[in-house]
């Protein structure tokens, strides 16, 4: 056992690399000239795919997997949104979400949503590792379980591991 990876699977979250893809119907783009509403152009206008039935969606797969001993580390919207509904001292509601995710400038938004959601392909992910040291990872048992998570759910892909 190396005392490196035992270290990073400690101290770190893993160091078995994992992600879940969730799907959802991809952004379609409004034409702009057809909307009575926008009075300029809308940087980002696939603000409006993020709402709160994906991101419920998220967060409870999300949770179900964290409910699994031999997962460590997972990163998601999930967490960020988390961080901003402590700070409203409440869920976010769908206009929120919308807001908060337009509200980003481009090169945050790069660094922060990008990574975890494509609203042109309809997907959002949740990026995870498993604790290889644990006591019960075993590496097809957790594989199982992980997929387990993701047959539960329409439009869940597990890839990695």
């Amino acid at each position: 056992m190396s005392r490196g990876l035992l270290f990073v699977d400690q101290e770190l979250g893993g160091t078995v690399p994992f992600d879940i893809y969730l799907q959802f119907p991809p952004f379609e783009s409004i034409e702009e000239e057809d909307d009575f509403f926008m009075s300029s152009a809308d940087d980002y206008p696939e603000r409006y795919w993020f709402d709160r039935q994906k991101m419920d969606r998220l967060v409870e797969v999300q949770q179900r997997l964290a409910s699994e001993p031999a997962v460590g580390k997972l990163i998601s919207l999930a967490t960020l949104e988390s961080v901003a509904a402590d700070l409203n001292e409440d869920k976010l509601s769908s206009a929120e979400i919308a807001y908060l995710v337009g509200a980003l400038p481009e090169s945050i938004r790069r660094e922060m949503i990008d990574p975890y959601a494509k609203p042109e392909l309809g997907l959002l992910r949740i990026s995870g590792r498993a604790i290889e040291f644990h006591e019960t990872y075993q590496p097809f048992e957790i594989t199982a379980r992980l997929q387990d998570i993701a047959d539960e759910g329409e439009g869940v892909v597990l890839t990695g591991l």
